[in-house]
């Protein structure tokens, strides 16, 4: 005879399995030359090589190079550590690229063993219910793919200590407690990873304000203000004006309606409805529940982070990957309530129980065919010849031009990845490695980028590589001039300009 736990054992076990396969696919992904993996790749390897050098991360963005990092630094600091730590050379891109890929990994699956200690713990040791949840979050994150490689992983994990800390220190029910601290500084953490993650230490904060716990939001609000201002002293920020000028004003991308349509609405609001609306529906049930503060400071984190992370995926260049911290604290909202109203909402009842093992495991079956379809149509081979290539081109400009660090060698990237890998072969010398930031900032008019303009104008980039038998433009769409053709590969020209 069919039993429920027989049901839910069945559907754990199949979503485990594809949780597995899940990952042997990333892990076989990010062993490969595949350019970017998760949508801005370059936007994490690029400062790791520079930090891992010894060089500035923040630079003047109206300068030479044109550099603008968008991120805070703590998951550049980590890969940079690690890349010293294991001998890299800064041009060694492809060591580097899958030591990332597999930091973030690791970051991953921790934040979805601190997601699953959470939930055993708040589901009376309810080992099914806790992997089923844990699993679905795992899916998720691996079918939007923005966990790979970049700084959003370690954001999740960090949202999920702060989670953890919080509901440690509402435990014990005790003002003094030191998890109150413990959740600040992860809630701190978090904006240094990315500055989304300020929306951590807002929610605390509010939830303090709203439950009236004043002496422990003063005490948040002290440590929160020390561990800012110590991370500012001890992380690579460079200059305070230099530093925010990059963090706010390289994210300050013009909004549009269709890319949020394509990147946030068809691939979050539509798929995942259900959830959201059964995430606000609990929500809302949870602010007016005086009895029970967990679910009071899940129902803030998850409507905040709802609300930023919608008002963010209008801006170009964002997509659901602001979603990613929203998915975890709505998925353990949703599941403690299921566990405690089972036998209010016939949770026991077979036909209730298959409904939903079956939506799960369709959710998994979607996830897993989604990523090894957008995996499988990609040209492995191909990419693998790109990056012998472009290497080829910059062991040409080192050794045989003796290529100087002063020298500035300026980057065409179309779209199909030609000169992706030499942008970061040559980090030392490539004039505007974030063209598409670049393009935005002027088509903003948040930076002026005159300069450049005047570096082409009075023929100062010593070499301009382009695709093969096109002519070279700026970003901005300014052509060079004075140029002669000195090497040629399959794929692509390089000039020297004279």
């Amino acid at each position: 005879m069919v039993t429920n736990k027989k049901l839910t054992v069945l559907a754990a076990c199949i979503s485990g399995l594809i949780c597995l396969v899940l990952l042997l696919i990333k892990v076989y992904i990010s062993i490969s030359y595949l350019p970017d993996i998760s949508g801005s790749e370059t936007s994490a390897i690029l400062p790791i090589q520079r930090l891992s050098d010894g060089l500035p991360i923040y630079t003047d963005p109206e300068e030479p190079t044109f550099l603008m990092t968008q991120y805070t630094p703590i998951y550049f600091v980590i890969g940079s550590f690690f890349v010293n730590l294991l001998g890299f050379e800064g041009h060694e891109v492809h060591k580097i690229f899958l030591l990332s890929r597999l930091i973030s990994i690791t970051f991953t699956l921790l934040a979805c063993a601190v997601v699953w200690y959470v939930l055993y713990k708040r589901t009376n040791k309810n080992v099914l219910l806790s992997s089923l949840a844990t699993f679905f979050i795992y899916q998720v994150l691996a079918f939007w793919f923005l966990t790979s490689s970049r700084p959003d992983s370690l954001l999740v994990l960090s949202f999920s200590l702060f989670v953890c800390s919080a509901f440690k220190a509402l435990d014990q029910k005790n003002d003094k407690s030191l998890w109150w601290i413990a959740a600040i500084f992860f809630a701190v953490t978090s904006f240094f990873i990315k500055q989304s993650g300020a929306i951590h230490a807002i929610s605390l904060g509010l939830f303090l304000i709203y439950t009236k716990q004043w002496k422990i939001f003063l005490k948040v609000l002290g440590f929160g203000i020390l561990f800012f201002t110590a991370y500012l002293f001890v992380l690579p920020t460079s200059s305070m004006d230099v530093f925010f000028t990059n963090i706010i004003g390289g994210v300050a991308n013009s909004v549009s309606w269709g890319w949020f349509y394509d990147w946030t609405l068809e691939k979050l609001l539509l798929q995942f409805a259900p959830l959201l609306a059964i995430n606000f529906a609990i929500a809302g049930i949870s602010l007016t529940r005086r009895d029970n503060l967990y679910y009071q400071f899940l129902a803030i984190c998850s409507i905040l982070l709802f609300i930023l992370s919608s008002s963010a995926a209008f801006k170009v260049g964002a997509g659901v990957g602001y979603f990613q911290t929203y998915l975890v604290a709505s998925v353990i909202l949703i599941t403690m309530f299921i566990h405690e109203k089972k036998d209010e909402f016939q949770l026991k009842n077979i036909l209730n129980i298959s409904v939903v093992n079956t939506y799960l495991v369709l959710v998994a079956v979607h996830c897993i065919l989604f990523v090894y379809d957008r995996y499988t149509k990609s040209n492995l081979n191909f990419f693998t010849a790109q990056y012998i290539e472009q290497r080829d081109i910059a062991r040409f400009l080192s050794e045989e031009k003796n290529l100087k660090d002063s020298e500035y060698v300026y980057i065409c990237q179309p779209d199909n990845f030609n000169g992706y890998y030499l942008n970061h072969f040559l980090y030392k010398n490539s004039l505007v490695p974030f063209p598409d930031i670049v393009y935005l900032a002027d088509k903003n008019k948040t930076f002026d980028f005159k300069e450049l303009n005047k570096l082409v104008a009075t023929n100062r980039i010593k070499y301009v590589v382009s695709e093969k038998h096109k002519e070279p433009v700026t970003i901005l769409g300014q052509p060079f001039t004075k140029l002669n053709k000195i090497y040629s590969t399959e794929r692509l020209d390089v000039y020297q300009g004279y």
